[in-house]
């Protein structure tokens, strides 16, 4: 109940006037002056007026303290942050590819050179982020390269992070005018560029392809290599040959560049920037014109014969530098540099005769008898034997119901140690490996120690990759392969290179090197000098002697002339046809259970000051005679005639 005067009265009280309340009148009201219940307020119609003034203000100065406080913290505490990421937004560190060094053979002819190529590198954090750019790139590339060069744009940059600022590689190997037309087009299409840089090219012939190898795109495998920890993945790195062995030698060291690009990536400006220099050129000891020629010989062979595989190796045997080195068939470098012509790719890896195998240091064959220079000397040394000891050829020997044959029927007669090596007299060797009617011979272990002095069973520690080391069987290896004890005609057969024996050209021919230069086992290598990039000498490596000393000089003049003796009377009598004198060994391998035979032979000259020594092996074509020795003697009447 209220009064007229809007004034408040209370039960069981006289009428009274409450002060307090009186400035409230039109601000309070209760409903029920009975009942107990909160006084709530009720905002009149001055007061909301102020408020709609007043609120605005409040939310300004709110939000400029929030701003001011927000701005303090940034340019006091995080000021030096944000200014390097802005930097980082318009400076950018380019790398300043160096030139690769080219490659030499002895004689100063250019066997692998650089050769301008142009390419479309992309900057995944400029494409992905620019609307659209992705699709001008998709219609950029068809429009201008040929439908054979058709790229999978969409899958090519779901694999890229889009943060990265570092360039990748889309496109390789585009045409000049292709090239100039892209470059002006590429400029607006943010992310985008065309890249002139340089790309190998292989001279000469096939013939060159397992020596020089070739380079290839750095793989993600070798990107995540901490030995290629300063490369780009627009980069080229050595695959195989003689790419891959100097590839740190060859590449040089790089430059950089620190620009100023602007919002599509492009350079605006240069800020600093610091030269690269120049990869190492190397000098080879290779022949060229020898390397060629023996290639010529190889493959006229091969037009007349069912036999389809070679080996050749011409070597210094003063200072174990390689002057030619043949597999066949071979391969051409620029068919897998190119990465172009995958028909050509695909043959190469199909042919069933490997061309990628480089024979001379990646195949192992039986020996045959081109072993037995190294049993005579071992049988010197060891005392087995003297230059005097004649054994009687009859034919071969009997150990129980077991005959061992000579290849020559009813045998040599009566043989001595030069006669043994110059007719290759299996029983001489038989006795002298392992001894007979009571006398020892040198036996496994003896054979092993001393195949392994003249560097078989080990790496020749040549400047490639990917040599292997042949195999020198012992008896601990036949009891746990085949669970059964060596017996003595496994010493028989070892000691004329039969059996489980396998060699490399390369071990034999430097094996024949090492008894004719004195009993030094050199390190074989092709490459002879550095040459800086003006042509000028940087270093010239020093021959590396693996071993010496362990024969006796007297006991290698023997059996080099046995060697002399082949020439002369026994089965290397063709080589009396050269312009200067020789001694070499022939050699049949036999292998598998058909019957066949590998073709060997070995030889030097000039047999006074011997300059080089040869070693060839085709691969099933017969005896010595038939196949390895010729291509031997036509090689070495060029050698020393042209």
């Amino acid at each position: 109940m209220k009064h007229s005067e809007n004034r408040y009265f209370f039960h069981g009280e006289p009428d009274v006037f409450d002060a307090r309340l009186s400035d409230y009148s039109q601000q309070y009201t209760v409903e029920n002056p009975f009942d107990a219940q909160p006084i709530r307020p009720r905002v009149g119609k001055k007061t909301t007026e102020k408020m709609r003034l007043f609120f605005p203000i409040i939310v300004l100065f709110v939000g400029f303290f929030i701003l001011w406080g927000r701005l303090f913290f940034l340019q006091g505490f995080s000021g030096d942050h944000y200014l390097v990421a802005a930097e980082g937004n318009r400076v950018r560190v380019e790398t300043v590819k160096a030139s690769r060094g080219v490659i030499f053979d002895r004689r100063q002819n250019l066997l692998v050179k650089n050769i301008p190529s142009f390419r479309i590198d992309v900057i995944p954090g400029d494409l992905l982020q620019a609307e659209g750019a992705r699709q001008r790139l998709k219609q950029l590339l068809k429009q201008y390269l040929p439908p054979d060069r058709d790229v999978n744009v969409d899958a090519f940059l779901e694999s890229l992070p889009g943060y990265s600022f570092q360039a990748i590689t889309l496109v390789e190997d585009i045409p000049q005018d292709t090239a100039i037309l892209l470059t002006i087009k590429a400029q607006e299409i943010p992310g985008v560029r065309v890249v002139a840089s340089a790309r190998r090219q292989y001279l000469g012939n096939e013939s060159l392809g397992h020596i020089l190898g070739y380079t290839g795109k750095i793989s993600q495998a070798e990107v995540e290599d901490p030995a290629y920890a300063d490369y780009l993945l627009t980069d080229y790195v050595g695959k195989t040959g003689l790419e891959a062995s100097y590839e740190r030698v060859l590449k040089g060291v790089d430059g950089k560049k620190q620009i100023e690009v602007d919002s599509f990536g492009r350079e605006k400006e240069v800020i600093a920037e610091s030269e690269s220099t120049g990869g190492k050129n190397l000098l080879l000891s290779l022949d060229q014109d020898l390397q060629t020629f023996i290639y010529e010989q190889v493959r006229a062979f091969f037009e007349t014969s069912d036999a389809t595989d070679a080996a050749v190796v011409v070597l210094d045997p003063r200072d174990g530098s390689i002057l030619a080195s043949l597999s066949f068939p071979t391969y051409d470098s620029n068919v897998f540099h190119q990465g172009t012509d995958s028909a050509k790719i695909e043959e190469i890896f199909q042919n069933p005769d490997n061309p990628l195998l480089f024979r001379p240091i990646q195949g192992t064959y039986p020996s045959g008898s081109t072993f037995k220079p190294v049993v005579a000397a071992a049988g010197l040394q060891e005392g087995v034997i003297t230059p005097t000891t004649t054994v009687s050829s009859v034919g071969g020997i009997e150990i129980g119901q077991w005959v061992f044959p000579d290849w020559k029927p009813g045998g040599h007669g009566q043989t001595n140690v030069t006669k043994a090596l110059a007719e290759s007299v299996n029983t001489f060797f038989y006795i002298v490996g392992g001894g007979y009617n009571g006398d020892d011979g040198l036996g496994v272990e003896r054979l092993t120690e001393y195949a392994k002095k003249f560097g078989f069973g080990e790496k020749s520690g040549i400047d490639l990759p990917s040599e292997v080391s042949g195999f020198l069987p012992t008896k601990q290896w036949k009891e746990d392969t085949y669970g059964e004890r060596w017996y003595i005609g496994d010493t028989y057969h070892y000691a004329i290179g039969q059996g489980q024996i396998l060699v490399t050209p390369l071990q034999l021919a430097n094996s024949i090197a090492t008894i004719i230069n004195g009993g030094k086992l050199y390190q074989p290598r092709f490459v002879k000098e550095f040459l800086n990039p003006d042509g000028s000498v940087s270093s010239t490596p020093d021959p590396v002697i693996r071993r010496e000393g362990f024969i006796d000089p007297q006991h290698l003049n023997t059996v080099k002339d046995g060697m002399r003796q082949a020439v002369l009377a026994g089965s290397a009598r063709s080589l009396q046809e050269l312009p200067v004198s020789s001694g070499g060994k022939t050699g049949t391998a036999q292998f598998g259970s058909g019957g066949k035979t590998h073709s060997w032979f070995v030889g030097f000259a000039p047999y006074e000051n011997p300059e080089v020594v040869i070693a060839v092996l085709v691969e099933g074509a017969g005896g010595g005679n038939d196949a390895a020795l010729p291509i031997a003697r036509e090689t070495l009447q060029w050698y020393f005639t042209r």
